[in-house]
């Protein structure tokens, strides 16, 4: 199994349930079991993982869900009663707009508006119970945007 490379963070959450309570969080994918311990040892109670379109979807219309159901059922089983919040981008080889300058692929524009539907759909449908929160991009500031 990969080792699990996570970048720690300082996440200042605040909302009018938790008053002034800062909570510790991680940013990275979640690969397993061996490291998890690490999150319970430091405190950890959000994690962030991000989640591509093309993972999923890496052909129009062929997805496979299994990594990121595998994914939710491990952190359920090995993490409970620490929120999870996927952050979920729109990069796509075969459904995103060339941006001049950029990488292989585009995150945005999308240029299928349906077929992301399609994908948000199913991604918050077998999300529901185990996803705290949904991020939708990340650094929408981005000269490249």
């Amino acid at each position: 199994m990969r080792t699990l490379t996570v970048l720690l963070v300082l996440v200042g959450l605040t909302a009018p349930a938790l008053a002034s309570a800062a909570s510790y969080g991680l940013t990275g994918g979640l690969a397993g079991p061996d490291a998890y311990h690490p999150l319970r040892t430091l405190g950890v109670d959000v994690v962030r993982y991000p989640l591509s379109w093309h993972e999923v979807e890496p052909k129009r219309g062929q997805h496979d869900w299994s990594k990121f159901e595998q994914a939710l059922a491990s952190f359920r089983r090995e993490l409970p009663g620490v929120r999870l919040i996927v952050t979920v981008r729109a990069k796509s080889p075969w459904a995103g707009l060339p941006v001049s300058g950029a990488d292989s692929f585009a995150t945005l524009p999308v240029a299928d508006l349906r077929a992301y539907r399609s994908f948000l759909t199913g991604l918050v449908t077998r999300g529901k119970g185990a996803v705290w929160a949904w991020q939708i991009e990340n650094e929408e500031d981005s000269p490249r945007w």
